[in-house]
Order: C-alpha cells, then structure tokens, then sequence
C-alpha cells in the first residue's frame, strides 16, 4: 500500500540550517515534525510505504496524488484555531477533490485556558466543511482529547474518535522514561522548551536561566532561528524581559540556545539531560519519548487537551507562576498515571489504524526496528548554537543550496511541472 502523508519531510530526509529556512519544512515549528515523523514510523510496514507531501496541500494535485497513492494520511495539530482557516480551506479543498480515503490523525481544536469554544464561531462553518469531507472519505475522524472531541459533537458529528498524538506512540506500547535523578540542583542538565510569545513565566525564567548554568534553551519557532542564524538585533520587551525573544537575552549571549533541523538529533540531544519544562507540547513530549522526565506549563486548551489525555505531568499557567525554580516543579513530577495508561491508550490508538484499514510497524516488530536503523544512518545537520556564527550567503553556499532545493522540490506530492515552479520560486 502507498501511503501519503502530510508532512514537511520525510524522515530519512535531511537538509542544511539554509535549505530548511529557505523551505520552511517544519511549517514555522519544529513540533510539528514530531508527530509527523512519528506518523511515518508507525505506519511504515513491509507492506506499507509512506511518502512525505513535501507541504503540497493545493487541490489542483488532488487527481495526480489520487492516481499515485492508496490512501493521505493528515496528522494535524491545533487545526481547528483562529487564523488556521486560510490553511483549513485549501486542505478541505484538496480532500474535496479526492478519489481516496482520507485519515485525520490527532486533529485539535484551540481556545483560551478555562474557555469554551463559542470564540470559534467565526470559523464554524469551515471546520464542518472540513470534517464533512473527511468523514465522506474516511469511517470516522480522530481527534486529541475530550475537548475536541465535545466540540466536533457540538457541530453535530458522531463519528469522532479520541486518540491523542501520534508523537506519543513512536515507540508503541513502551514510553522508555528514566526516573527523576534524585536531586535537581544548579549542576543538573535542564532543557528549556518554551514559547517565546507566552506571557507570564518571566520571574520563573529570569530565575532559571540565572540559577542553572547548564540550563539550553531547544528553540523550535522559526523567527527565532532567523535571529540567530542571521545575527539580527531585536530589542526587547518590557513585557517579555524573561522570554528569550530578544537578541541580547543571556540564553543567546552565553550559547545557551540551539536549533535542530530534524527530530533524530534533536531526541538524542534532549535524551542527554535531567529534566525538561516548558509552554511546548512537542518539545515536551520530544523530552519524555526520548526517556527525560519532563514538566509541561499548559497555557491554552490543546497544550492541555493532550496533557491531560495522556496524563503528561502538567501544571497550568497560573500555578507555575507560584514557582520560582525547575527544581520545584521537577519536586512535583510524578509520571504514574502516564506510564500505566500508555499500553491502553496505544491499543485504542493501533485500533483506530486497523478500523481505517492500516497496519502499523509495532504489528511487525521488525519493521520498527528496520526503520531506526535506516533513521541512524542518516547524517543529519548539527543544531544551530546562538552566538557561535550566522548563516553564509557565498556563492558556493548558494549553489548548495539550489542543489538542496531541487532536490526538495522532487519529493514534492505534486504533478513535475509543479515541482520545477517551487524551485525557480525558491
């Protein structure tokens, strides 16, 4: 079987720090790549080919990807949001146009902490024509949590199944995740993944970011690692002065802060530390797949949607104001109910595969197994560090990366006319 996947790249894929700016693979957030790199380990099989759509979401490819592929995969995170609905229409629109089964894998919906959904409204009749075309298309839809879950029934649909993530299953049934070490102090290891745009960690951060010398910022928006990668000056907030959003935060002046351009490196990195916190579900679950305990700071409903489906130590925005250091919050982490419920909720989520006529790679252990392998064998770009240098624009490092870019622009899941534009518009 042939497998589509939406996705930015696909796995075994790698790109220079210039390439992946200059292509946006990872859609403005490295998390994004977890869960979709996680989709194509779980559904690579034997039998079961994957293939990335290179972010080809434009429904004049419908017919060309209908005649090359069995079935498209869309795993998706907080899709159903305010300022989501240009994207939403053209994926709606592509789904439209095609002649063979649509999966949602993990689609959310986004609302302040503590809120409803009525601040949806404005986008109510775009997510019904969305999940109209997917259920016309596919038995059911599979959503994060509850929240989601109660939404999508609110619009009037039955057919909608809770399976969280697909990021939290990359290794099955099993969540490799080492004991707290049992003292955090200023010695310890600990990874920072945090929302620079998330107001009201100053004091905690201003207090971190002093206090622990081996304390790295694992940065994953891309107007961050604009600034860095260039050298741009950006004063800073007032508002924010504990956010590292601004050129001379002590995060970027010391070469505390760093940028990977693939999940692989970035879970060995993050594998290396004692403790994680931060506004960031994927940098969170990166931290905990990859067996660091890590603390999510939940600060909108599909951070804590997902928190509290897979029971992901978690505190929201208001409590972890009352904090004053990762030693506290790394004091109250108790993964129990995480680990317990994992093989269940796995089974539900293989379920749902199976409903929709997918196998996937933990059914043939061998299959997982063959894909790490080929996924360690990739040489992938080392993280960008802050401060340690920018990007070059020589000539030879322009024709590299004309050289990466066609090469981009092959992979693409659209007609070849299509691919030559992408890369004369690069």
């Amino acid at each position: 079987m042939k497998v589509l996947i939406r996705s930015g790249k696909h796995p075994f894929e790698s790109y220079s720090p210039r390439a992946a700016l200059a292509t946006n693979y990872f859609s403005d957030n490295m998390g994004n790549l977890v869960y979709q790199e996680a989709t194509h380990k779980l559904l690579t099989t034997s039998n079961q080919s994957t293939t990335s759509s290179h972010r080809v979401t434009d429904s004049e490819h419908a017919a060309w990807i209908s005649d090359h592929f069995d079935v498209m995969i869309v795993p998706l995170a907080n899709a159903f949001r305010i300022g989501y609905e240009g994207t939403l229409r053209r994926l709606t629109e592509l789904i439209e146009n095609l002649t063979i089964p649509v999966v949602i894998l993990g689609v959310g919906a986004q609302a302040p902490l503590g809120q409803d959904f009525s601040s949806l409204e404005s986008i109510r009749s775009d997510v019904v024509r969305f999940v109209r075309s997917v259920l016309a298309r596919s038995p059911s839809i599979g959503v994060r949590g509850e929240l989601t879950l109660n939404y999508l029934t609110s619009l009037g649909f039955s057919e909608v199944e809770v399976i969280g993530c697909p990021s939290m299953f990359v290794h099955g049934m099993e969540l490799p995740l080492r004991l707290l070490p049992t003292r955090i102090d200023h010695q310890s290891k600990i990874a920072l993944t945090v929302s620079p745009y998330v107001p009201g960690l100053n004091e905690l951060l201003i207090s971190s970011v002093r206090d622990y010398e081996n304390l790295d910022y694992f940065v994953q928006d891309i107007v961050t690692l604009k600034m860095i990668a260039h050298g741009k000056s950006v004063r800073a907030n007032l508002d924010y002065l504990g956010m590292p959003n601004y050129s001379d935060h002590p995060l970027f002046v010391s070469h505390r802060a760093k940028f990977h351009f693939d999940v692989t490196s970035w879970r060995k990195d993050i594998a290396g530390y004692d403790f994680s916190f931060g506004t960031r579900i994927h940098g969170t679950i990166a931290a905990l797949t990859s067996g660091t305990p890590a603390t999510l700071i939940a600060h909108d409903s599909r951070t804590k949607e997902l928190a509290d489906y897979f029971n992901i130590p978690h505190v929201d925005l208001v409590t972890a104001q009352t904090y004053s250091s990762a030693t506290e919050l790394a004091a109250h982490w108790d993964p129990t109910r995480m680990v317990s419920g994992h093989a269940e909720r796995f089974t539900r989520f293989a379920g749902f595969l199976n409903m929709h006529g997918l196998a996937n790679c933990f059914d043939h252990p061998e299959s997982a197994v063959a894909f790490d392998q080929r996924q360690d064998q990739i040489k992938h770009s080392a993280p960008f560090v802050a401060g340690v240098g920018t990007l070059k624009n020589s000539t030879l490092d322009k024709a590299k990366l004309a050289i990466e870019l066609m090469r981009y622009a092959q992979g693409r899941a659209s007609n070849p006319l299509d691919r030559i534009k992408f890369f004369l518009k690069k």
